[in-house]
């Protein structure tokens, strides 16, 4: 069992490193087998997938941030909500800033099984269509 501040810990420690735009910082929180969904986009599986589209994703960013709203855990702290708004600023797009709105789910591998403690799946319930419009439209 997680409790309430090892996840609020957790939680800090993951979005300072994904703030970072470092993919070698992914498996400190992703397992080697993670299942990662955002929007209607393909879901992604492996550390390494995931690392790869990362990648690419940073390359057209200048900064992501979150505010949360509201951290939820259940299932004995292994599963974790996350209500929040993401603010995107583009490379294609400096001056401006996109906010969406977004649902985080995790489900986090339990105390004393392998990888304990790291993400072995993560769901993003968000529109990615605002954002996207904004990249296409720098590549027209």
């Amino acid at each position: 069992m997680y409790t309430q501040a090892e996840t609020e810990s957790f939680h800090r420690q993951f979005f300072d490193d994904w703030h970072a735009f470092d993919v070698s910082r992914f498996e400190r929180h992703f397992t080697k087998d993670i299942i990662f969904k955002v929007g209607n986009e393909a879901e992604i599986r492996g550390l390494k997938a995931l690392e790869q589209h990362f990648a690419g994703v940073y390359a057209l960013l200048v900064r992501e941030s979150h505010k949360h709203f509201r951290i939820d855990t259940v299932r004995d702290g292994t599963c974790i909500y996350n209500a929040c708004e993401v603010s995107i600023v583009t490379k294609s797009r400096p001056e401006e800033t996109v906010t969406l709105p977004a649902l985080v789910y995790f489900v986090r591998v339990p105390p004393g099984e392998a990888e304990a403690g790291k993400i072995k799946e993560m769901t993003v319930y968000q529109d990615l269509g605002p954002l996207k419009a904004i990249i296409m439209s720098a590549s027209a």
